[in-house]
């Protein structure tokens, strides 16, 4: 999940994962949920959730996002 930087929090954080295991050549559909707490941060100490667009990413790893959708909160 990417966050706006004047929130002080991370730009990059793990928010939702879900390992699977495949053989060669195959795929498989997997469904994360990201709930309210998935988009909460406390840039004043109190835990909220800040109004903006989010970025939620999807990959291997974080050094290999196959997929970014914005998401508007």
């Amino acid at each position: 999940m990417g966050y706006s930087l004047s929130l002080g929090e991370p730009p990059t954080q793990l928010r939702g994962f879900q390992g699977v295991t495949l053989a060669p050549g195959r795929s498989a559909r997997v469904t994360i949920t990201l709930g309210v707490s998935a988009f909460q941060s406390a840039p004043r100490g109190v835990l909220t959730v800040v109004a903006g667009t989010y970025s939620v990413s999807v990959g291997e790893s974080s050094a290999s996002f196959t997929s970014t959708t914005p998401i508007v909160w």
